[in-house]
């Protein structure tokens, strides 16, 4: 049976394709794009910094969730329907043999944790029975190269809780699968804009001293998630994360299959004394009790910039700029990537955050294309795992 990861999982968004320009025009191929014209239709090169990466995180004691992101695949814009593999049969088929090609890489290599499809698919009228086709489809071409490993999948659109239901759940037989979501939430809280004219979440507290409108709480979605009316004040504090998780987990447990929070985070914006560090703790303890997994959003923009923790940012790390100067007057640490230029790397950790990371015995860390630090930079963390078996990648194929 499949089970939900372990501490220490590094989920790396790293197999972009149809996510910016498609078409896009010859030698104007975006920065970070896999998608190619002919089979298998993935773009070779992806491979150099996708083993970089790979191998970063498993050197480092980290299995990985190999993620594909695609916001135009992902239907996330009209202009290209054609792009939209949960309606272009055409398209589809491309995006289940890029799979095929990427898992066959990567199937003798003993650290991947699961394969995660495609990540947050946008299209906001795709019916249950569509995301299943994209999903059962996507999840068979991986098993075909690398049956033992899980697949990944998750509730329309974006990922969101509010959403996840029995329909979710693939119907084709196959149990190899481990279910996502993200928990950003409240937004207003756990995004902290900017704007202060949209934080409509303020304070938390693990009591629940601090009361809230339900349609704030569980912004857009007011209409599913508050039955007794959007404007019934509720308690927002441990009790409010043990009932939004205990709903997926029960259904979780009817069904036994294995649940993992894909992304969340709490801003830097969201300061101590408004509760940051207090929702992290419960919420890490409240699904290690439920036996959830986790990885949390290393999301590096939003907020002012020059600050060492941007306001809207939820990285753990700070990362200076080749040659400039780092938070505390320090140098950074040099390294690089293959085709990259040298990056200064200056170890300043979130130390509250990692305290209550290893409070629960768990951490899990998710990037955006980020690559993982060296292990020769990576910060000392929550004491690691006994590394997975390794077995060297193959040499990339050009």
């Amino acid at each position: 049976a499949v089970e939900t990861p372990d501490a220490n999982v590094a989920r790396i968004v790293a197999v972009p394709w149809m996510n910016t320009d498609y078409p896009f025009q010859a030698g104007a191929r975006p920065r970070y794009e896999c998608w190619a014209p002919d089979p298998p239709y993935f773009y070779e090169p992806c491979f150099d910094w996708l083993d970089a990466w790979v191998t970063a995180a498993h050197a480092a004691g980290l299995w990985v969730v190999l993620a594909a992101r695609g916001v135009l695949a992902a239907g996330g814009d009209d202009a290209h329907p054609q792009a939209n593999v949960v309606r272009n049969e055409a398209t589809r088929a491309q995006f289940f043999a890029m799979w095929r090609h990427v898992a066959a890489r990567y199937a003798a290599f003993d650290g991947i944790a699961a394969y995660e499809i495609l990540s947050e698919i946008r299209d906001k009228s795709a019916s249950h029975a569509m995301v299943r086709t994209l999903y059962e489809g996507g999840c068979a071409a991986v098993a075909a190269v690398d049956a033992p490993t899980p697949c990944m999948v998750g509730s329309a659109p974006y990922y969101k809780l509010w959403s996840f239901s029995e329909e979710s759940l693939l119907q084709d037989g196959n149990r190899n699968v481990i279910y996502t979501f993200d928990y950003f939430d409240p937004t207003t809280f756990a995004r902290s804009p900017v704007d202060p004219d949209k934080r409509l979440i303020g304070r938390y507290d693990s009591n629940g001293s601090f009361l809230y409108p339900c349609r704030d709480l569980y912004q857009g979605w007011a209409t599913v998630m508050c039955p007794q009316g959007p404007d019934r004040l509720l308690p927002f504090g441990r009790d409010w994360h043990r009932r939004n998780l205990e709903e997926v987990w029960s259904l979780a447990q009817r069904h036994a299959v294995p649940l993992h929070v894909n992304q969340w985070q709490v801003s830097h914006g969201i300061t101590a004394e408004q509760g940051r560090y207090a929702y992290i703790a419960d919420l890490m303890e409240i699904a290690r009790g439920l036996d959830i997994g986790w990885t949390w959003w290393t999301f590096l923009g939003g907020g002012y910039a020059g600050e060492p923790w941007k306001y809207g940012a939820s990285n753990i790390i700070f990362k200076c700029e080749a040659g400039a100067a780092c938070p505390d007057g320090t140098a950074g640490r040099e390294y690089s990537l293959p085709g990259e230029a040298s990056v200064a790397v200056h170890v300043v950790a979130d130390e509250p955050v990692l305290e209550a990371f290893e409070s629960v015995d768990a951490f899990g860390v998710s990037g955006a294309g980020e690559a993982p630090l060296p292990p020769a930079v990576a910060p000392p963390l929550a004491r690691q795992p006994t590394p997975p078996p390794r077995t060297p990648l193959p040499s990339t194929r050009l």
